[in-house]
């Protein structure tokens, strides 16, 4: 009865100690640094998507060349979440990525503020 009351107990240790490995390996959704860096050229809409977990907050599309041949393609834009930097991301008429860019935000909390309430 002792031998299965600590074999139960060191399960149960086990599992305690082994949950946070398991929670810290586990991907983070959301618009983040490391889930930018996962993004790679030829990549489906459906997997960025998926990636950031989340619509974008804009999209553009554009008509143009890009060398011989006349293009159609996309911009989406998405917002990290602590606001601090955007996510450009660039896809073809064939709904897969082509470029990508990360721009930091050079706006002070003030100049937010500014913004916000329109003044010069």
């Amino acid at each position: 009865m002792a031998k299965k009351r600590m074999i139960a107990w060191g399960f149960v240790a086990g599992c305690v100690c082994l949950a946070p490995a398991v929670v810290a390996w586990l991907p983070i959704r959301g618009v983040t640094s490391a889930n930018f860096g996962r993004i790679e050229t030829g990549m489906r809409m459906r997997d960025v998507l998926a990636i950031f977990g989340k619509i974008p907050s804009d999209h553009t599309v554009f008509w143009g060349k890009r060398g011989p041949k006349e293009v159609v393609f996309r911009t989406w834009k998405w917002k990290t979440d602590n606001e601090r930097a955007v996510v450009i991301v660039e896809f073809d008429d064939e709904d897969k990525v082509t470029r990508k860019f990360w721009v930091n935000s050079s706006e002070t909390i003030w100049d937010k503020f500014r913004r916000w309430l329109r003044l010069p």
